[in-house]
């Protein structure tokens, strides 16, 4: 997909509605975590800190998360609700700052 096509997804309303709910709806299962365990601590940390910002205020967030689901490029306009949460769930970690040797 051309990056043309792929700011387009980004910007679509429908879209980004979708990237919305999915993002919300993230953020309160990450939140609602037990931390794993000591050794992954600082990944935990990440992703519940990013859970709880995107809860705090979605609207900050969803510039970057709708361009990041995006940009995995294997949506469309007409993916599905549970298309788009996958990507969303799948970008997550990158979003928060978690690196390969934390997950």
């Amino acid at each position: 997909m051309a990056f043309s096509d792929l700011k387009l997804l980004a910007d679509d309303l429908t879209f980004r509605e979708k990237v919305e709910i999915s993002m919300l709806k993230t953020a309160l299962a990450i939140v609602g975590e037990t931390p794993a365990s000591p050794a992954n601590l600082s990944l935990d940390v990440k992703r519940h800190d990013l859970g709880n910002a995107v809860l705090l205020s979605r609207t900050r967030w969803l510039d970057t998360f709708s361009y990041a689901a995006a940009s995995e490029g294997s949506l469309t306009t007409s993916s599905t609700d549970a298309q788009v949460e996958t990507v969303v769930i799948s970008v997550w970690d990158d979003i928060a700052g978690v690196t390969g040797a934390e997950a």
